[in-house]
């Protein structure tokens, strides 16, 4: 395998474009001048971008490999080897690989407002997953990195309505 078949960016840089990816979605949740459908591929895709670059950021961080892919329940595999705390993400990781390539290169499925309910939900359990938080509020320390304001779609189940 060639070095350039490796993630080579600088955690924070992924970590930065991850909250700029969820930062997106709030337009996508309040704008009504698209359909639906636009807007639910919008925001799928939106979320597993800026999940793919937390678990890459955090497997870079921490000194781990891992190849330009998008499966995200195989790099949240490869994020398990370096803290066994990520199996608490799997279902979520294996759900949201439902619609990285998929909705990119087919219009076969119709994205539905269920689902939308569903990626939302694993969005929000990654975002404040202890070892990604932990990792934006290092980064946030540092100077050089901004956490996202407290959107409605981004708080825990817990305070949702």
């Amino acid at each position: 395998m060639k070095k350039n078949d490796y993630v080579d960016v600088e955690p924070v840089v992924l970590f930065k474009k991850a909250e700029k990816n969820i930062a997106g979605l709030n337009s996508f949740l309040n704008d009504n001048d698209v359909s639906e459908d636009t807007h639910y591929e919008n925001i799928c895709y939106n979320i597993t971008q800026a999940v793919e670059k937390f678990l890459k950021g955090y497997i870079v961080a921490n000194n781990g490999k891992v190849k330009k892919i998008h499966e995200l329940d195989i790099i949240n595999k490869i994020a398990e080897n370096i803290n066994e705390d990520f199996k608490e993400i799997n279902e979520d990781c294996l759900n949201l690989s439902n619609y990285t390539a998929s909705i990119r290169y087919d219009d076969k499925h119709k994205i539905e407002k269920y689902e939308i309910k569903e990626v939302l939900k694993n969005l929000r359990k990654i975002y404040h997953f202890k070892p990604i938080k932990e990792m934006r509020e290092l980064f946030q320390k540092s100077g050089n990195y901004i956490i996202l304001p407290d959107f409605d779609f981004l708080k825990n189940d817990e305070d949702q309505p």
